[in-house]
């Protein structure tokens, strides 16, 4: 009789990570999410993606341009972050915090106000409550906020709909908490669409200066 081996969490891992990245060579989800992974492995200088990981959906989308437009659900791939139970490509992007993938989606065909029946919420607010989530968990980071920022940007300029009223566990308007937790560059950016009044923002403090 032949005696089962389990296999350890880092063989486990080991394995996830080779299917991922096979099917990334097709497969836009698997693609994007290697794209986020790839940040942390090896990261950049202005902490985005790599041009590689871009180039690559960029190709994908370019031979199945229909790939930007896909619904799936139930997507979770990893410990990533992006928490969905439905949504788009860009859903997964814009909630992985990945702005030059996003404008690549967008480029081609992705749309920046995109709902359903299953996921009624537009990718911005998947934006939201992924920081809302990091807010709560006290985890951010300041490259969450200029990434996030980036991503708002991308948004943006493709017409998406930021002022889109956010569905979040505290019932709160997205501008207090995101000030509360230090995502000053989401608010400023919010604030520069017309989103956000300028007296919401609070400025940063500078050290007072002292004769003498």
């Amino acid at each position: 009789m032949l005696s089962v081996i389990p296999m350890d969490e880092t063989e486990k891992a080991i394995r996830t990570e080779k299917a991922i990245s096979e099917l990334a060579k097709t497969d836009i989800y698997a693609a994007i999410y290697e794209a986020s992974t790839n940040i942390f492995r090896t990261p950049t200088v202005d902490g985005l993606e790599h041009a590689e990981d871009v180039q690559h959906i960029r190709n994908l989308l370019h031979k199945e341009p229909s790939q930007a437009k896909r619904w799936d659900y139930e997507i979770m791939v990893g410990d990533c972050g992006a928490l969905l139970t439905s949504g788009t490509p860009l859903h997964y992007a814009v909630g992985l915090f990945l702005p030059k993938v996003a404008e690549v989606l967008l480029e081609y065909g992705a749309d920046p106000n995109a709902c359903s029946d299953e996921q009624p919420d537009p990718p911005i607010e998947q934006l939201y409550r992924v920081l809302q989530q990091i807010h709560g968990d006290s985890e951010g980071e300041p490259q969450d906020d200029a990434r996030a920022a980036r991503v708002v940007e991308v948004l943006a300029r493709h017409g998406a709909n930021l002022a889109h009223p956010a569905q979040v566990a505290s019932g709160k308007p997205p501008l207090p908490w995101l000030t509360e937790g230090g995502f000053l560059g989401v608010a400023r950016v919010l604030q520069i669409h017309g989103v956000a009044e300028i007296s919401e923002i609070p400025k940063k403090k500078g050290r007072r200066r002292t004769n003498g």
